[in-house]
């Protein structure tokens, strides 16, 4: 909800605790990515944009998962 009203700092915050609690949980990475982009903060969003890709990599080769 914070995101889509440009309210950067409250949604950074949200995701991180998200991410905290629950850190393989790429929705969350990838929306924490979105609001540092927005704030102009590439080198974080990098980070966070590597972890997605990560974990989609992990899901299509173990489908089990």
């Amino acid at each position: 909800m914070h995101l889509a009203r440009r309210e950067t700092a409250e949604a950074i915050n949200d995701f991180r605790k998200v991410i905290k609690t629950e850190p393989r949980f790429a929705p969350a990475r990838f929306y924490l990515a979105r609001a540092y982009l927005l704030t102009g903060n590439a080198l974080q969003a990098k980070v966070h944009l590597k972890e997605v890709i990560e974990a989609v990599i992990t899901i299509i080769d173990n489908p089990e998962i």
